[in-house]
């Protein structure tokens, strides 16, 4: 009986011989973990992680695996979550190259589903994923009370451009100036550190934001 646990750190998940199992183990959780709020998977295994995320936790606020896991079995069973998800942290690579395209398959259209689904999602640390821009113009998003994102950009991968590409976005921030305002102060520049910066700035309450150097902490409307 554990009724203070609130983040469990699964390094070891049971491989699951029967639903039973799986719906034991759930009401174990429920009866002696009451307050268990978010897991930690240390286990790469996007099996286990999904098996785990169907059938044993419920209204899970925080998700936290490696990257090298995602997919869509693992996207699709975090969507189970969605209506409470409020942190969804992937673990980089040991290595993160500011030079290297993301290698996970279909990534630009999973994590667009994850925005375009997950309401109340507070923090999104996903190092290991290259996002592209143009994708993200496109993309309608829910989770517009965002405080944190931590995320690479394709074009964006230059130390030097990266911090200009935050002293940009502070500034506009400081200003509380519009994305409308911003697109016709800036009408004749189509640089990707304003594309970048439009896009982060749908974002109304982001507070702190990695781009592949450091977390850099914005000024708060």
């Amino acid at each position: 009986h554990v009724p203070s646990l609130e983040i469990w750190e699964l390094e070891h998940a049971i491989e699951a011989s029967s639903s039973r199992t799986m719906a034991e183990l759930r009401q174990e959780l429920s009866e002696n973990c009451s307050n268990l709020k978010g897991v930690v998977f240390v286990d790469n295994n996007s099996n286990h992680i999904s098996e785990y995320l169907d059938h044993v936790f419920r209204r899970l606020e925080c998700c936290t695996f490696p990257y090298c896991s995602f997919g869509s079995a693992v996207l699709l069973s975090l969507l189970v979550h969605q209506a409470s998800l409020t942190t969804i942290v992937m673990i980089e690579p040991k290595v993160i190259s500011l030079y290297v395209d993301d290698e996970t398959p279909s990534s630009q259209m999973l994590i667009g589903l994850i925005l375009r689904s997950c309401r109340r999602l507070k923090i999104l640390s996903i190092k290991g994923h290259v996002m592209d821009v143009d994708y993200l113009e496109d993309q309608e998003v829910v989770c517009e009370g965002l405080q944190e994102l931590r995320v690479c950009f394709r074009g964006l991968n230059i130390p030097a451009a990266i911090n200009n590409c935050l002293v940009r976005l502070a500034s506009m921030k400081t200003l509380s100036t519009s994305l409308n305002a911003t697109d016709e102060f800036h009408k004749d520049d189509e640089s990707i550190e304003l594309r970048i910066c439009h896009q982060l700035m749908r974002f109304k309450k982001l507070k702190t934001v990695w781009l592949g150097t450091r977390d850099y902490y914005l000024p708060t409307q």
